[in-house]
């Protein structure tokens, strides 16, 4: 599975970099939380898989980067309602370094929500309560030390009644907004050339001065390109191209690529989608 090919991968990378792994501890706190004390018929409501992460400590998205275990969060709930894809906010970029060896990966640090968007449905009078279940995959590491890969189920009990705000909404509120549905989008063409891929889009005059000359890129696919090679920029009139050496130079463009790009202070983050770029053929 692809999973288990991941965590081969990892351990190879740990291998190389001398990463021990270390028993699980107090580094990572999972609990579900949401931003209504109470569920309302018919209303959309947010659940998060809120991690409090211990100094020095951090976890991964799903597009890990060059090495890592992504966290995945899958979610159950009561026949009728409706949960939205986990949405995970923009996560920072973390460079692993030993004699010889470079390495890039997508961490969270602290305190990060991974939030889905439940809608009720309107017959749920004769409820008092409701359960959300989640089922949390990830792993944490801190500089030489990794935690073993863990799976943690997690639940929340809801009561049915008027919405009533938590404590928790605010926090909720600010990583959703981080996340990839709520950032400004940027549509983009990819095509790969000379071993790179090559991804350019027109902007506006102030997603340009936003975005800066140096930015970042984070794919959710974190296989197709070589992130610690770095990645070159070139900023014409009002295209941005950004040029990425690939991991497989043979590697051709099937389906839409994704990611967060953050400016170049990290200071802002935007979601990124292509189209692959179609050559004509010349006619004989």
């Amino acid at each position: 599975s692809k999973r288990i090919k991941l965590l081969i991968c990892f351990l190879i990378s740990l291998a190389s970099l001398g990463i021990a792994t270390a028993q699980s501890g107090q580094e990572v706190k999972l609990e579900l939380v949401s931003d209504t004390s109470s569920v309302s018929p018919g209303l959309a409501f947010k659940v998060s898989v809120k991690a409090t992460i211990a100094k020095d400590w951090h976890i991964y998205w799903t597009g890990t980067g060059e090495y890592g275990l992504p966290t995945e969060v899958s979610w159950t709930v009561p026949d009728g309602f409706e949960a939205s894809p986990t949405e995970y906010p923009a996560p920072h970029k973390t460079v692993q370094s030993s004699p010889g060896i470079t390495l890039t990966s997508h961490t969270y640090e602290k305190t990060v929500y991974f939030t889905t968007n439940i809608t009720a449905p309107n017959n749920i009078d004769e409820l008092k309560t409701i359960k959300v279940l989640a089922s949390v995959d990830w792993q944490a590491c801190k500089k030489e030390t990794c935690l073993a890969p863990k799976t943690t189920p997690l639940s929340i009990d809801l009561n049915i009644g008027p919405a009533t705000a938590t404590l928790e909404s605010e926090s909720i509120l600010s990583d959703w907004n981080k996340s990839q549905s709520q950032l400004p989008l940027i549509k983009a063409l990819a095509r790969t050339d000379f071993g790179h891929l090559e991804i350019s889009s027109k902007l506006s005059e102030e997603m340009k001065s936003q975005i800066g000359t140096d930015p970042y890129l984070m794919l959710s696919d974190s296989s197709i390109i070589k992130e610690s090679d770095g990645l070159m920029t070139d900023l014409e009139n009002d295209v941005l191209t950004l040029f990425a050496p690939l991991e497989d130079e043979s590697y051709e463009i099937k389906n839409s690529l994704q990611g967060f790009l953050l400016s170049s202070d990290g200071s802002k983050a935007f979601w990124l989608t292509t189209e692959s770029l179609k050559i004509d053929e010349p006619q004989i």
